[in-house]
């Protein structure tokens, strides 16, 4: 199955503002030049836990903890229930101006609708689209992406802090209804992902608890940084372990086993706690955690 070409939007800006304090996971590095950061987080539309429409609080989360690179899943442009935003170029410019750095934002969809309702009104820029995003203050090159079965997708990159270590993010299926297509799509996800060389990060939705076993084809061949994290006493947040808001784990960053980089720290953030907010930015939490390159 062909890889497709993504664009890249990065445009500098110079702004008189203050950059935030960014938070990783772990405490200063002496090292700092050989470690990274990389988050996983759906961002459910914009959507918070309460189910109203506030992308700006998925803004200032990211702004707050300043990864290196972020994935993000369930990302629209034109959606009339979105007030037709261009989500991803929003989130770009959100970012730069909250922290002073200028971002780059690259972005694929997954699937569209004919509806032109936002196009229509000359709120839009073309229909309805759902899809993947990575956004870094860090240019972006190396991108590739690949269809996999019932509309999603994968798609991989590169950075220049994380160095030779691919990143890819993807969101399975979701529902018990859709077993059969996450099977798929893992089938179709691993020997792609492989092709991505190593070292090699993959992460994103699973829509899969961890002991599911369509998950432990990935397992087998990947470290859960999580779960690593624990183990070694250097993981924090939400300690339960629960990614969604309403419990269970689906949200993973996974490193491909046998490579040169070490997982230095992981969090499933608190976003309410992070924000001092009442409620929680999305129905999915971020996962954020730190690499050491060996």
């Amino acid at each position: 199955m062909g890889c497709r070409t993504v664009r890249v939007i990065g445009v500098t800006v110079s702004l008189l503002v203050a950059a935030c304090g960014g938070r990783s996971p772990s405490g200063p590095s002496s090292a700092a030049s050989r470690t990274f950061t990389v988050m996983t987080y759906n961002i459910q539309h914009g959507l918070n836990a309460a189910g109203r429409y506030n992308l700006q609080g998925a803004i200032d989360v990211i702004s707050r903890l300043q990864p290196d690179l972020v994935g993000l899943q369930e990302v629209t442009r034109n959606h009339p229930s979105y007030n037709c935003d261009d989500q991803p170029e929003l989130m770009r410019r959100g970012v730069t101006l909250a922290t002073g750095r200028s971002w780059s934002v690259t972005y694929e969809r997954e699937w569209f609708t004919p509806d032109r309702s936002c196009l229509d009104r000359g709120a839009g820029t073309d229909v309805e689209t759902e899809g993947l995003a990575f956004l870094s203050p860090e240019s972006l090159s190396g991108i590739q992406s690949v269809p996999l079965i019932n509309t999603r997708l994968a798609m991989a990159v590169r950075t220049g802090r994380a160095g030779p270590v691919s990143v890819i993010v993807t969101q399975l299926a979701s529902g018990a209804a859709a077993l059969p297509d996450r099977m798929g799509q893992i089938s179709q996800l691993l020997p792609w992902a492989a092709g991505q060389g190593t070292p090699r990060i993959l992460m994103g939705d699973f829509n899969s608890q961890p002991g599911a076993a369509e998950l432990q084809p990935v397992l087998a061949g990947y470290q859960d940084a999580w779960a690593v994290a624990t183990a070694a006493g250097v993981a924090r947040g939400v300690m339960t372990g629960d990614t969604r808001v309403r419990g269970g784990r689906i949200d993973y960053v996974l490193l491909a086993s046998g490579t040169e980089v070490e997982v230095e720290s992981a969090e499933i953030v608190d976003t309410a706690a992070l924000l001092g907010v009442s409620g929680e930015i999305s129905d999915h939490r971020p996962v954020i955690v730190r690499f050491r390159l060996r």
